[in-house]
């Protein structure tokens, strides 16, 4: 089926897919709200500055997290406050560094969870990681500038 490409900032995919041809990487969108966002199972995540910082949803799913850990690529677009691509990290999923700080933000997910369900208060199911985190936590990511 066909998304809205308002639905959670969607056409924020399409920028940046234009913007790594253009750089030479090209991917194929995968066209729903469901499932890896390419169809060489890689994820494109962005965030408006200065906050910097980019979610990874749906960590109350076994599946969901297990699935973050095992992608091609991910791709990171940072957008001003105009909507504005500025810049795009790359990393491969196979940086064990990067990895690993995915699990220990999911494993600091679920101890929340837990202590939280024992209380009854409620927790948003997604794990932030913000610009920082990603570069000192990646052995060979790329950042590219989107001068234009």
């Amino acid at each position: 089926h066909k998304v809205d490409i308002f639905y959670n900032y969607k056409y924020r995919e399409y920028v940046m897919q234009d913007f790594l041809a253009k750089n030479g990487v090209l991917i194929e969108l995968n066209g729903s709200s469901t499932g890896y966002d390419t169809k060489c199972n890689s994820e494109l995540k962005s965030c408006r500055q200065p906050s910097g910082s980019f979610q990874f949803d749906k960590q109350n799913d076994p599946l969901k997290r297990s699935r973050d850990c095992n992608v091609h690529f991910y791709y990171f677009g940072e957008f001003d406050k105009t909507d504005r691509l500025t810049s795009v990290i790359c990393v491969s999923g196979k940086d064990c560094r990067f990895i690993e700080l995915v699990k220990r933000k999911q494993y600091e997910y679920l101890l929340k969870a837990e202590s939280r369900g024992s209380t009854g208060q409620r927790l948003r199911d997604n794990i932030s990681i913000s610009k920082k985190e990603i570069i000192a936590n990646s052995d060979n990511c790329v950042i590219m500038d989107n001068k234009c």
